[in-house]
């Protein structure tokens, strides 16, 4: 598994299509694919996997200033919901979305956050642990998703953009030049 989460952190090319997570007494269990791999794993055990990562291959997060980090947390908890919410792998790939566009020049990180009919800041409450995770794991694992992959939306793809996967009740999609 160490391999292929190291994979994730430095290719930009992996296809990743986790499924909805299902719950077993109070653990949460989730699907994962990757590169044709199927593992089942318990939520904790792929954030044990990409924390050792981290400190084996002493992977750095990005920097981001506390204003920035609560933006993006509060972004991915009116869009994925809290821990009854999206599955973490898909948590993450809307907060790489943010990240992606502000690499492309969309702006600041509240720039691109705060563009009208981009994203939702609606208050669904406070962030809960598992959006700060999918917050910290996104800063530390650039790379999980393609550079491209700027667009989601539920129910279905946009009408632009590539259809790219779908993660949960998200389907994301890469910007094509």
């Amino acid at each position: 598994m160490r391999k292929i989460i190291l994979a994730i952190l430095t290719t930009l090319s992996v296809v990743a299509t986790p499924t909805v997570a299902i719950a077993e007494n109070t653990l949460i269990y989730e699907e994962i694919q990757y590169a044709g791999i199927t593992k089942i794993l318990k939520t904790s055990d792929f954030i044990n996997e990409i924390e050792e990562v981290k400190e084996e291959y002493q992977v750095e997060s990005r920097k981001v200033t506390e204003r920035e980090y609560e933006l993006l947390a509060r972004v991915c908890m009116s869009e994925c919901g809290g821990k009854y919410g999206e599955p973490l792998q898909g948590k993450i790939a809307v907060v790489e979305t943010i990240l992606n566009r502000v690499d492309m020049g969309w702006g600041t990180i509240e720039e691109v956050v705060t563009e009208p009919y981009q994203y939702s800041m609606a208050d669904n409450g406070e962030p809960d642990e598992s959006v700060y995770e999918a917050v910290d794991i996104a800063l530390i694992g650039k790379g999980m998703f393609p550079d491209n992959m700027v667009y989601f939306r539920t129910e279905h793809f946009h009408g632009f953009g590539q259809p790219f996967m779908q993660i949960g009740n998200h389907y994301f999609s890469l910007e094509v030049e």
